[in-house]
């Protein structure tokens, strides 16, 4: 089913078990106020001829980037302003246009003493904003002027790369190379030379003859100048490559793409947490504002609100107005995903690298997921079940690669305040390759924004292609499911559409809508997961005529507390 949940993850830290989200953009702005700002210092603006000198930087933090934004009279601009020292010299540098585009820019003369160079900057925030400098941390915004954004690039270290071309060992079809994405350069010892960017896993290069390289890795700390040995990767090669999808940076392209989002049209400055959060409220407004059928001037000054946050590139073509309630749903979800993203990002940059042996970076993802992975050995009873399941369930051409047991930190004890629950039904549930990531680290959500046919819970199928619409693959038709525990107790029946409901009824657990299929269940079989019988469907879909008018086609179970469920398996298919 589609994961009715929060689209965002974060850390629990000290959360109640038995609260409940009474309100998605509450809980999802607590979420992101909870992941960490990330350091680093301000970047000289890549347009800028002075970027590429090794001793360029940003003073003291004396940069901006300015917004301009206005659905009436079709203004989306952006207006850059820094203070550059490069050596003993200083500069102003600016540069401005539309969003999307180079647009046009201006360098100052070096001035040899720092507060000419100052001077520059506070006078033209000054004339842009109506705003002091000084007071940047109180701004105001003010009619046909530029609101402020922030501007913020992490800086990493140098590190290198020796590529051997030496025999190699087998490791299936590739070889992966460990990385760390930003500006490479190649020398003729085979040193790749790379001086930013967060640590990923790309395929590595074929050597000469044709043969695959593999790769001693060592990174350089500039602090010191020590070599540091990146260990070898504890988890077994499956393993690793599952923990390579869920965080990759390709898995985030292809997702973007997938949503038809072009970063260049966001690209004014890096969607952070507070961006995020701000968007969200903005939508908020604009929901609020059509639902009174407010007039199109009130609209009109929302949408402006809204794309002041998350600007986009419009070119010379008139910037909508977001009026109708499906544009506004479509925008909410986009962030939401943004959010899971970044989240998924932030778990590739919470490594610490400060020790003598560096643990290998999967590693590193793997322990910041607080989440335990242990691969079922395809000859066991519980992974022959599953096969069954998935086979009677879903498509035949469907290819089962690999299955994890899933202990997520902390689940077991919220899960156990529902022992008194005697009926449990492994369950379905799919969502897309961005949120995988995230629902390990914080499990599944309710995203009660979204809403959805059975009211504000979290959704979940007895039939594998049911949930099987709602898993999104990579390009070479790799998808993630999930198998659930899912405490459902007194059912309660429906089979017409209830989109209102936000708890089950009185005197129920959980709300079931009743399909017009549902597996044979006289195929049922169970199995015992912590001392408790759970029933796990084995036999085809079978016409119900008891519930043959229903407006479900296939049945769906909804829970509206998040602790009433527990993640127990994760499935790597091939489609």
């Amino acid at each position: 089913m589609a994961p009715k949940r929060k689209a965002v993850a974060g850390t629990k830290g000290a959360k109640k078990v038995k609260t409940e989200p009474e309100d998605a953009f509450r809980l999802a702005k607590e979420v992101l106020q909870s992941v960490p700002k990330g350091g680093g210092t301000n970047n000289v603006d890549a347009a800028c001829y002075l970027s590429r000198k090794r001793n360029a930087k940003i003073y003291a933090n004396y940069a901006c980037i300015l917004n301009q934004t206005n659905t009436g009279s079709n203004k989306n601009k952006f207006y850059i302003i820094q203070v550059i020292k490069v050596g003993t010299l200083f500069y102003c540098w600016n540069r401005w246009g539309n969003v999307g585009q180079v647009g046009h820019s201006k360098l100052s003369s070096p001035y040899r003493k720092l507060v000419t160079a100052k001077a520059d900057f506070l006078k033209k925030f000054k004339d842009k904003t109506k705003n002091d400098w000084k007071n940047k941390d109180n701004f105001k915004a003010h009619p046909g002027k530029y609101t402020l954004n922030q501007m913020k690039g992490k800086v990493g270290r140098v590190s290198s790369i020796k590529v051997s071309t030496s025999p190699l060992r087998p490791l299936g079809d590739r070889v992966l190379l460990l990385i760390v994405t930003g500006i490479l350069a190649l020398d003729l010892s085979h040193t790749l030379l790379i001086t930013q960017g967060p640590l990923v896993m790309l395929p590595c290069p074929p050597a000469r003859g044709g043969k695959l390289a593999y790769c001693k890795v060592k990174k350089r700390d500039t602090v010191d100048g020590r070599v540091k040995r990146v260990l070898p990767c504890t988890l077994d090669k499956p393993t690793q490559e599952l923990i390579h999808l869920i965080v990759s940076k390709d898995m985030f392209n292809i997702t973007k793409k997938t949503m038809n989002l072009d970063f260049r049209k966001l690209a004014l400055c890096r969607l952070n947490k507070t961006k995020l959060v701000k968007g969200l409220e903005a939508l908020e407004e604009l929901e609020k504002a059509h639902k009174k059928k407010s007039s199109k001037a009130k609209l009109r000054t929302l949408s402006f609100h809204f794309y002041t946050i998350i600007s986009r590139k419009i070119g010379y073509k008139r910037l909508s107005v977001i009026s109708p309630r499906d544009i506004i749903q479509v925008k909410k979800k986009i962030l939401m995903v943004l959010a899971d993203i970044q989240q998924a990002e932030n778990i590739q940059a919470e490594a610490e690298l400060e020790v003598e042996e560096i643990p290998h970076p999967i590693d590193q993802d793997y322990k910041l997921l607080k989440c335990s992975l242990k691969r079922l050995d395809e000859k066991s009873e519980n992974y022959q079940i599953i096969k069954t399941y998935l086979s009677a369930t879903g498509s035949p051409s469907l290819e089962l690669l690999s299955v994890w047991e899933v202990d997520r930190h902390k689940e077991d004890e919220r899960f156990k305040t529902h022992d008194g629950i005697e009926n449990r039904r492994l369950l379905w549930h799919g969502t897309k390759m961005a949120s995988i990531a995230a629902i390990l680290k914080s499990g599944l959500r309710i995203m009660p924004h979204s809403g959805g046919r059975v009211g504000k819970g979290i959704y979940f199928a007895s039939e594998y292609s049911k949930s099987e619409s709602f898993v999104w693959r990579t390009s070479n038709r790799i998808g993630i499911m999930f198998l659930n525990e899912v405490a459902l107790g007194k059912e309660y029946t429906i089979t017409t559409d209830d989109s209102t409901l936000v708890r089950a009824p009185n005197g129920y657990d959980c709300v079931v809508a009743r399909g017009r299929t549902e597996p044979n269940a006289s195929k049922d079989t169970s199995i015992i997961l912590d001392g408790k019988k759970v029933m796990v469907p084995q036999g085809k879909p079978r016409s119900q005529k008891k519930y043959s008018t229903s407006y479900f086609s296939q049945s769906e179970y909804v829970i509206y507390k998040e602790s009433q469920c527990r993640i127990r398996y994760l499935l790597q298919l091939k489609f």
